[in-house]
């Protein structure tokens, strides 16, 4: 794969650099040498600055008129499209590296003439063309341009702005990472060295898992990011401010903790220093508030047109103030921080007395502010504070981009009580006032938690008292009414095949079955003529080889025991009426057979064609939709749908004055969906997806592919994408193809999502009068469960929960839920069950297995914020006969306190306890009525004896949930050593019946639990 140069970003900076030039600078030149040997830190920034990354062996010049590019072959043919770029004014001159370039500088010398040729004189430069060019250069009219080439690094457009931002957000995570770890040594009281703390963090960066979550947390690209140098932890009364300081091998000290880290993204570095505090003195805490005063006026006074000498002096006037109002003879900083960039210290950005720059907008700085060497402190060490971060100016106040890094004082002090050091403590006793940690991170965790559940608890009650009136006023206002059955049965007094006789095919042959195709009719024989019967009330046709006299066809129709109440059958003297079976004798062998395979070739078509027609009978009335033929029209081209039309392909998605109209690009078939219809308009990003959709969750069902759907989406799929190469940094070269479809994904997925989101922001304002707004998931809200025999991720969003990158889709409406339970919820259980029950109890219990135990407390928390009311049992629950059980007596389900009665166990309600035994060929918790397809759509992939369960996952920890109907069978021996324990709970009045039967089905020691 060819590598390109990112045009745009070339020319842009390319333009800087000749603007910069005048009389005293005629000309720019950038040669690099071999990496090993050589010392050209600027000389590299400015290649990476123009081309994306460093370009070694390479000699680039610009003037006003001309460029000049020596280079490799390869690197020549990557200024292919610079190339169709390039302004008119500038002529482009491309010169292919030999092993010998005499001829090749003389040509250069040629063309430069005599003009003042900027270059950075003092770097040093290996390799065979750093060699000859020392041979050489004193031809050329050299001068030393370190000065514009430090203005020209010093402002960040908006894509360095990006790389600085990721370094910094990198930095960010690391430090966390770092605090963590010495949290956790101090905790359990391990002793560890500086250098392996350091060592840990580098192999954050080395870890092939850790590397991946970084990637794709941060939008990182694979080797264009690092440490800037090797983390520095530093405690004990032995402490170096330079980055350029060492880890030591000595144990982790318990007093004053200095950590320092750095890293790049695209060679654009940031940094981070923090201290920590263990057992701090008064003085320190003082020391440390003060120095954050300080930092906090450094950020005040460092506006764009602010000369940097003015803020020193400021700064170094208050900072004297302040270290000596606490008592502290602390020397003022010589510097308060310097720039940022492509090279760690722009020094000419320094914060000093003697720096008249004035700073200007998008200049990154690394504001830092210290105390050293101070004494008096923990077991008498001499010690240093330092905080700094990096700052990025604006138009007002600076953006601190580390800021997320812990700083205040609350969130860096810790208190322990150590036996070793009370003699200590006796002389210099810590302030027992303040508001540091007392035993670390760990600690606070779970206080937090502690108080997260109460306040949890708080609200779900409140909740549930709410629940409790709605239930009651929803029971006053007869609003239990469900949803009405609708009745499936075939009625065969209604079902006619023909009027009369004459109307029968004649090519029905006297005393031979007949099929006709075109009625959906089987003619038998019967006394001279025959008798028609529709399809539909035959169960099943078999052959019977009778030997020598033939074969016969048995013929068994539905009745009222196998019908399943799916048939209506006519009366006579109020007696039900039907035809069991029927048996013909043919003399040809292979005939019954012939006629059985038309028989069932029949039923099958008919089926199709009722299932077609009743499709079309629950899609309802729809308004049509008013196309607008003048007016503003939004459309989005080459999208696909789902599901799926009859002929596959792309087409185009319109937004009309009422709805919307899809358009195959093929077939011209069209699909319309009217705003009205929509219940949920949802947008899925490609940011972390496979595709970009637009997906509607209708009201109503339509009719697509011949198949009713309450769901339909329209999307793209991510890939392709013009290659480019930004911020290539000398890495792994094995790796680069690699690279470069991870960055022209990463183009792509942002270039669909613009265009995606513009298309949405038209649809929502076109459709303004009809408040359309589109739900877009919160991705780290999300968690991995078991659904439709799959593993999918779920993310909620404003009003649902929802997958729509796998199909059949998942949407749950949120307010349509009644109450929520966690199932499952054992002692060292690995992953739960959710279970969503909806205020129409005739709905199935939507349940989403095998859910990690790691997110059941984010789960919690979120449904706590959407309030809605969760419970917490120990098995699965048979949600089918529950509801039903609640519907034969609603009145009293609410008087006996609704489902607080039901799913909350405590002694007041009265729960007994039972220890029976029973057989083994209990019902497992995957109960029949957690139905799959939610989302109501007949998925051609789904069967339709889908009963939901989706977990291939059995964890031990699981429970086996009872069919109430098998109460019954339960037998009195324990032939399959399986213990039974029932739990009843009664309602208050305890004249009542159970509300509910739990059975937790456990194997006995003998028992091996299959």
């Amino acid at each position: 794969m060819d590598q390109k140069i990112i045009s745009d970003v070339f020319l842009r900076h390319l333009e800087a650099l000749i603007g910069s030039l005048s009389e005293d600078l005629e000309g720019f030149c950038i040669l690099s040498g071999k990496e090993e040997g050589s010392t050209k830190p600027k000389t590299k920034a400015m290649f990476i600055w123009l081309f994306g990354y460093d370009m070694i062996e390479t000699i680039f010049i610009a003037t006003k008129k001309r460029i000049i590019y020596l280079a490799s072959q390869k690197k020549l043919q990557m200024m292919d499209e610079i190339k169709t770029r390039m302004p008119k004014h500038l002529e482009l001159i491309l010169i292919q590296k030999g092993n010998e370039n005499k001829d090749n500088l003389m040509k250069i010398r040629q063309l430069v003439g005599g003009l003042k040729i900027g270059m950075h004189l003092k770097e040093i430069q290996s390799g065979p063309l750093g060699k000859e060019w020392d041979e050489y250069k004193g031809q050329f009219n050299l001068v030393e341009c370190q000065q514009v080439t430090q203005k020209l690094l010093a402002i960040k457009d908006e894509q360095e702005l990006q790389f600085v931002n990721q370094s910094a957000q990198l930095t960010t995570k690391l430090v966390k990472r770092l605090i963590s770890f010495i949290e956790g040594a101090i905790d359990v009281g391990n002793k560890v060295k500086h250098i392996d703390l350091a060592k840990k963090i580098e192999g954050i960066l080395d870890s092939a898992t850790e590397k991946q979550k970084i990637i794709k947390e941060l939008n990182l690209q694979d080797g264009l990011y690092d440490l800037a140098f090797t983390p520095i932890i530093q405690s004990g009364g032995q402490y170096t401010l330079s980055f350029a300081a060492q880890s030591n091998k000595e144990n982790l000290s318990s007093d004053v903790i200095t950590i320092s880290l750095g890293t790049q993204v695209n060679e654009y570095n940031t940094a981070c220093v923090r201290t920590l505090f263990i057992n701090p003195t008064e003085i320190q805490k003082k020391l440390y508030n003060s120095l954050l005063e300080v930092q906090a006026l450094l950020v005040k006074l460092l506006v764009v047109g602010a000369r940097i000498d003015d803020i020193y002096r400021e700064v170094a006037q208050a900072y004297k103030a302040k270290t000596a109002e606490i008592g502290i003879n602390a020397d003022v900083p010589l510097s308060f921080g310097n720039g940022m960039g492509l090279e760690f210290e722009e020094t000419h950005l320094a914060i000093t007395e003697t720096n008249t720059h004035e700073v200007q907008k998008n200049e990154v700085f690394l504001l830092k502010v210290y105390a050293e060497n101070i004494t008096g402190g923990q077991k008498g060490i001499t010690y240093t504070i330092c905080v700094s971060d990096v700052a990025i100016t604006t138009n007002i106040q600076p953006n601190i981009i580390t800021n997320n890094v812990p700083k205040q004082y609350k969130q860096i002090s810790y208190q322990l009580q150590e036996d070793d050091d009370q003699e200590d403590n006796k002389q210099q006793k810590p302030d027992k006032n303040q508001n540091g940690r007392t035993r670390g991170r760990r600690e606070q965790k779970i206080n937090q938690q502690r108080e997260n559940e109460k306040q949890r608890q708080r609200h779900q009650e409140e909740l549930m008292k709410k629940k409790q009136i709605e239930l009651e006023q929803r029971l006053e206002n007869d609003q239990f009414q469900q949803n009405s059955t609708v009745n499936k049965s075939l009625e065969l007094d209604k079902l006619t095949c023909y009027r009369n006789a004459d109307q029968y095919p004649k090519e029905a042959v006297k005393g031979q079955i007949y099929i006709d195709q075109q009625r959906a009719a089987l003619l038998v024989p019967f006394q001279n003529t025959h008798l028609p019967f529709h399809v539909s009330c035959i169960k099943n046709v078999s052959k019977i080889d009778e030997g020598r006299i033939g074969s016969s066809i048995r013929i068994n129709f539905y009745t009222t025991e196998t019908s399943a109440g799916q048939i209506q059958f006519p009366t006579f003297d109020g007696s039900v009426i039907f035809i069991k079976e029927l048996q013909y004798r043919s003399k040809k062998a292979e005939r019954p057979q012939n006629l059985i395979n038309q028989i069932k070739a029949l039923q099958k078509k008919v089926k199709a064609e009722q299932q077609v027609e009743r499709e079309k009978q629950h899609t309802g009335e729809m308004e049509p939709l008013i196309l607008n033929r003048g007016g503003r029209r939004p459309a989005f081209k080459d999208l696909k749908i789902r599901p799926h039309m009859q002929q596959k392909g792309s087409g185009t998605l319109e937004v009309h004055t009422n709805g919307f109209r899809y358009q195959h690009q093929s077939s011209k078939e069209t699909v319309d969906i009217i705003f009205k219809n929509i219940k949920h308009f949802i947008y899925q990003s490609p940011e972390h997806e496979i595709i970009a959709a637009i997906h509607f969750h209708l009201h109503s069902p339509i009719v697509l592919g011949r198949k009713k759907t309450q769901d339909v989406q329209f999307y793209c799929e991510v890939g392709g994408g013009v290659e480019h190469l930004e911020g290539r940094k000398k890495t792994n070269r094995n790796d680069d193809d690699e690279i470069e479809d991870e960055e022209r994904s990463r183009q792509q997925r942002k270039k669909m999502a613009r265009e995606f989101e513009a298309f949405i922001k038209s649809i929502e304002e076109v459709g303004v009068d009809f408040k359309i707004q589109f739900d877009k998931p919160i991705r780290q809200l999300g968690f991995e469960g078991n659904w439709n025999r799959a593993r999918i991720f779920l993310q909620p969003t404003l009003n649902t929960l929802m997958n729509v990158i796998e199909s059949p889709f998942f949407i749950l409406t949120l307010n349509e839920v009644e109450i929520c339970c966690f199932e499952r919820i054992l002692p060292g259980i690995k992953s739960f069950d959710l279970a969503f029950v909806f205020k129409n109890y005739d709905k199935p219990v939507l349940r989403v297995e095998s859910i990690d135990i790691k997110d059941l407390e984010n789960v919690k928390n979120w449904l706590d914020k959407m309030d809605l009311i969760f419970f917490e049992v120990g098995q699965n629950l048979v949600w089918k006969n529950v509801l039903l059980q609640i519907q034969k007596d609603i009145p009293g389900f609410i008087q006996d306190g609704g489902w607080q009665n039901i799913l909350v166990e405590s002694d007041e309600e009265g729960v007994e306890q039972v220890i029976e035994e029973g057989d083994s060929e209990f019902s497992p918790g995957d109960s029949e009525d957690d139905e799959s397809d939610y989302s109501d759509e007949d998925d051609e992939d789904v069967d339709d004896d889908d009963d939901g369960e989706g977990s291939d996952d059995d964890d031990d920890d699981s429970e086996e949930a009872i069919d109430l109907n098998e109460l019954s069978d339960l037998a009195e021996d324990d032939s399959q050593g399986k213990k039974v324990s029932l739990q009843v709970f009664r309602s208050k009045d305890r004249q009542k019946q159970a509300s509910i039967i739990k059975i937790i089905a456990t194997p006995t020691p003998t028992q091996k639990r299959r």
